[in-house]
């Protein structure tokens, strides 16, 4: 038989199995409903997910494409510089040979007057 302090015990462990078993069975619901909510989730994401990869694609071949215009950019830049440094030295040469012609002219004309 049981005597009276194993009852109060034994009551005791009862409720306290109850209470274990409602935690359990909430937290099983409070899981379940959470593990729906993912699901929704995941599925909401995956537009999303999608939109992103063709949105980082999109950026991937836009940067490429700014990348070898500037590479153009540079290269006409660069031929024009160096088109100019040329048209630069000619007229240099020029200045020159246009200098030293007025210089022989001169000699010349002092000649012509000294012949006179």
């Amino acid at each position: 038989m049981i005597d009276l302090e194993s009852s109060a015990l034994v009551e005791r462990l009862l409720n306290e199995l109850l209470k274990a078993t409602e935690a359990f069975q909430t937290v099983k619901n409070e899981n379940a409903v959470l593990a729906q909510e993912s699901v929704l989730n995941s599925q909401a994401h995956l537009p999303l997910q999608f939109e992103n990869e063709r949105l980082v694609k999109e950026n991937n071949t836009l940067h490429l494409q700014l990348i070898q215009q500037k590479e153009a950019l540079d290269s006409v830049e660069l031929r024009w510089k160096s088109s100019m440094r040329s048209v630069q030295n000619e007229a240099q040469d020029l200045a020159y040979l246009n200098t030293q012609k007025d210089i022989k002219l001169k000699e010349a004309d002092s000649e012509i007057l000294k012949m006179k």
